[in-house]
C-alpha cells in the first residue's frame, strides 16, 4: 500500500512542480478559447498510482495514473517537456469537468446529446489543450491526444479540429457557428 501511495504523491508533488508561472497565463487562454468561466474554487483531480485500463472506446483514461506516460519522465527528457506533458493531462481532467461553465459545451449542447455530446466535448478540450501547450513548448506531445486518436473513430473529429480550430481560437469564428459545424462533423461519425 506504501508503495502505491508513495507514486500517488509523487504525481501531485510533479504536478504542483509543472503548475508554474506560465501555467496561470495557458489556463487563461484554454479559458478563452474554450468560453469557460472558471470557479473560485479549485477543481479536484484524481491521481491513482496506476489507472485502469482504457477500454476498445474510449478516448481517455478514466483517471490520471502516477505510473503512465503524464508523469514517467524520459530518459535525458527536458524538464519543460516533462512539465507540459502533466500540464496537458491536468488540465484536460480540469476543464471536462467544467463544461457546465462553457458557453462553448452549451452551443454544442442545443446540437448533441448523450455519448456524441460527450465525445464532442473531449474532442475539443484534449485538441484545445495539445494545441496551446504544443505553443508554449514545441517539443510537447500530448498524451491524452494520442489516446484519444487510438479510438478509430475519434480520428475524423480530430482531423477536422486540426483544420479548422483556428478560426475558433483566433475568434473570427462565433463559438455557436464553431459548435454547429463541429457537431456535424460529430454526427458523421459510425456509430458503433
Amino acid at each position: 500500500w506504501g508503495e502505491w501511495a508513495g507514486a500517488a504523491h509523487a504525481a501531485i508533488d510533479a504536478t504542483r512542480a509543472a503548475f508554474g508561472v506560465e501555467s496561470e497565463a495557458l489556463a487563461a487562454r484554454l479559458a478563452e478559447d474554450l468560453a469557460i468561466t472558471f470557479p473560485d474554487a479549485p477543481v479536484p483531480i484524481d491521481v491513482v498510482s496506476e489507472a485502469p485500463p482504457v477500454g476498445n472506446d474510449a478516448l481517455l483514461p478514466i483517471l490520471i495514473g502516477a505510473r503512465n506516460t503524464c508523469f514517467v519522465r524520459q530518459p535525458k527528457e527536458d524538464l519543460k517537456v516533462q512539465h507540459a506533458r502533466i500540464l496537458d493531462c491536468v488540465l484536460v481532467r480540469a476543464l471536462l469537468a467544467l463544461s457546465s461553465s462553457s458557453r462553448l459545451y452549451g452551443a454544442l449542447a442545443r446540437e448533441l446529446q448523450g455519448e456524441r455530446l460527450s465525445r464532442a466535448w473531449t474532442l475539443v478540450v484534449v485538441h484545445a489543450v495539445a494545441v496551446t501547450l504544443t505553443g508554449w513548448e514545441p517539443r510537447h506531445q500530448s498524451p491524452m491526444r494520442r489516446s484519444a486518436n487510438a479510438e478509430s473513430r475519434a480520428r475524423g473529429p480530430l482531423s477536422w479540429l486540426h483544420q479548422n480550430w483556428a478560426t475558433r481560437a483566433n475568434g473570427s469564428e462565433s463559438i455557436e457557428a464553431f459548435a454547429t459545424r463541429f457537431a456535424a462533423e460529430i454526427k458523421e461519425e459510425q456509430p458503433r
